[in-house]
């Protein structure tokens, strides 16, 4: 970010330099070769420190979804160890997946899938 600011701000100088320079239709200031040349460089520092940026945030995403489901699989097998069945609901208390250990506990047939019945 402070590189950026410090582009940014080197920009607006270059600008107001060449704002500042009086334009002769007959001669070419000593400036004139630099300025497109550093505004080029400017552009193309400011899409890459975006691009970077991008991509930096869609690692970090990706680490903490896996990260989240490492934690999810490490809080079900301790449950797993601890009761005798496991189930997940959805928002609206529906289960998630069928659980066999549990439709063992309810009793029930093994003919259909207890995944998406209300609790």
């Amino acid at each position: 970010a402070l590189l950026a600011t410090n582009l940014c701000l080197l920009l607006c100088r270059l600008v107001a330099i060449a704002r500042a320079e009086e334009w002769d239709a007959h001669a070419v200031p000593q400036a004139a070769p630099w300025l497109p040349e550093t505004l080029m460089f400017l552009g193309r520092a400011v899409v890459f420190l975006a691009f970077d940026a991008a991509m930096r945030s869609g690692a970090r995403n990706q680490a903490e979804e896996r990260l989240g489901r490492c934690q999810q699989s490490a809080v079900s097998a301790l449950l797993d160890l601890q009761c005798d069945a496991v189930v997940e609901l959805d928002e609206k208390l529906c289960l998630k997946a069928h659980v066999p250990k549990f439709a063992n506990m309810l009793m029930h047939s093994g003919g259909r899938s207890l995944g998406g019945d209300a609790l």
